[in-house]
């Protein structure tokens, strides 16, 4: 008699756990009828900030664990070597996303996130709400705050040389689904 009661608890709870999806690729989308630019860095694509609701909070997340420069949390107890990520960042410069157009950032690592009760790295589930921060603009201005013309494709705007700043930078959060590995932001200016 016990037994016909387990087997069913057993098949709920199982069938009941959100299994992690992991989070391949964010896709930002211009649908706006105006050339949109967002905050880039001259070397890694698009500046994306990732955030997942965790005990009731929204908490950054990061595709690198050497970037929290901690330790995991299921290291085990004593001295431990943690590499930490060079922080030099790559020169600003802007992404021209012209109407109808998007653009892509690809993630293939875990995304970590800093247990502040712990102080350590713990791995982001992804299964809580999820939350992507984006800033745009619809002009950009060179290093000397001079305003440059609009592009005539989508693409980086700027060099290794040439800093490309938004004019000013409209930083927004936005609420995301993540489905079959992929997150869409929809931005208009």
């Amino acid at each position: 008699m016990k037994l016909s009661f387990i087997a069913p608890l057993f098949i709920f709870l199982a069938t009941s756990c959100a299994a992690p999806v992991p989070l391949e690729e964010i896709m930002v989308l211009n649908v706006g009828s105006e050339v949109s630019f967002l905050r880039a860095f001259d070397g890694s694509g698009i500046l994306v900030g990732l955030q997942e609701e965790i005990d009731g909070e929204m908490v950054a997340l990061t595709p690198s664990l050497s970037s929290l420069c901690t330790q995991k949390c299921s290291a085990p107890p004593g001295p431990s070597v943690v590499a930490c990520a060079d922080a030099a960042p790559d020169l600003l410069v802007a992404h021209a996303l012209l109407p109808g157009e998007s653009v892509s950032r690809s993630f293939d690592e875990e995304f970590w996130y800093r247990s502040e009760t712990r102080g350590c790295a713990k791995r982001a589930p992804l299964t809580g709400a999820l939350a992507v921060r984006l800033c745009h603009d619809d002009a950009v201005v060179d290093a000397n705050g001079e305003p440059l013309a609009e592009p005539t494709e989508s693409g980086p705007m700027g060099s290794a040389t040439e800093e490309v700043l938004l004019n000013e930078a409209n930083c927004e959060v936005f609420p995301v689904e993540l489905v079959a590995g992929l997150v869409v932001v929809e931005v208009a200016e």
